[in-house]
């Protein structure tokens, strides 16, 4: 179970606390600390803004991107599909140590003079995140321009991996982490603002659930436009740090709640379960095994078993949180060996 001091903070207030004695206290209530790291951005990696990005008029593969640093506006030559104009980037200015043998230097690409490095994120000490450029958003912290990197703390993290014996499945997710040390340390949980941005057409409409399961699960649905989705760059972050990082904004969200609250989420999309009508239909029934399974068009997945794959997104999508008894789902796998 990977847990960082940041995402910790967000529920408990432990700011003041070092990472060294949140480790103890963690191994003093049981959850032993496998190994502590940190990440920390290279010197020199600087926040920058692409006001123009123009393609190479002699390198298809390459962009010409004139970038703002606050203090003053460099050059760049960048080789990335996903580099554009309005972005906020990391930075790589001339002087920056990214390697043993890997200095930025001023340089000339096919002609066209280049100063600085505009990043992706395994150039600047994190794991890999996509096949591009790190584009960077407000939700590290303000974005100022020629700002070190380095100095954002929700970044620069402390990160913890715990061991967790079986008999500790409440603590597979942060909140379960934060109650322990809510506990220990004697500090209260801070409150969440929740904001529910509902539509006001009625789901009735969209989505038709036949529920014929006689397991006692418990399931919530939603119907969702994800055209506009985009995830917050932390959220990317600290997901590739438990190596969950998916293919879409979406599926990393889903991944990102899991991780953080330890409720089973699921994402159906609408082409696998509409049936002519432009109605979404799903079924809930029991399988040959007894399990609750939900089917649209195909089986889709076994509630508290088996998540289903999903190999499109499409923009409508249905969203569903489920809960099973875990004594009677325990019972029920043990009588299926």
């Amino acid at each position: 179970m990977i847990i960082t001091k940041q995402w910790l903070n967000e529920f408990i207030d432990i700011t003041d606390i070092s990472t060294e004695t949140i480790c103890k206290g963690l191994n003093a209530i049981g959850l032993e600390v496998d190994s502590v790291s940190k990440i920390e951005i290279p010197q020199g990696i600087q926040i920058g803004y692409v006001e123009e990005c123009v393609k190479h008029p002699d390198a298809d593969k390459l962009s010409i991107c004139q970038v703002d640093l606050g203090y003053e506006k460099v050059q760049i030559v960048c080789g990335a599909k996903n580099v554009a104009a309005g972005q906020y980037v990391p930075v790589a200015t001339i002087g920056t140590k990214l390697g043993e043998d890997f200095i930025i230097k001023p340089s000339v690409l096919r002609g066209t003079a280049s100063n600085g490095m505009i990043c992706s994120s395994t150039e600047i000490g994190l794991p890999k995140m996509n096949d591009g450029i790190l584009p960077l958003d407000g939700s590290i912290g303000e974005l100022i321009l020629g700002r070190e990197l380095g100095a954002y703390p929700l970044i620069n993290d402390d990160i913890i991996e715990i061991e967790l014996t079986p008999n500790r499945g409440d603590c597979l997710n942060i909140l379960g982490v934060v109650k322990e040390l809510s506990a220990y340390f004697s500090l209260p949980q801070k409150e969440i603002e929740y904001h529910n941005n509902e539509h006001s057409g009625a789901i009735g409409r969209i989505l038709e659930v036949e529920y014929l399961t006689k397991t006692p699960t418990s399931l919530v649905y939603k119907v969702a436009d994800i055209e506009e989705f985009s995830l917050p760059v932390l959220y990317k972050i600290r997901i590739s740090l438990i190596d969950e990082t998916k293919n879409t904004d979406i599926e990393t969200a889903l991944a990102y709640i899991n991780h953080t609250t330890g409720i089973a989420l699921n994402i159906y999309t609408k082409s696998i379960a509409v049936n002519g009508d432009d109605m979404i239909h799903l079924k809930v029934n029991d399988n040959e095994n007894g399990f609750a399974q939900v089917i649209g068009n195909i089986p889709l997945s076994i509630v508290g078993i088996e998540a289903g794959y999903i190999e499109k997104i499409d923009n409508i999508v249905v969203l569903e949180a489920s809960y099973i008894e875990p004594s009677y789902l325990a019972q029920k796998v043990f009588l299926t060996k």
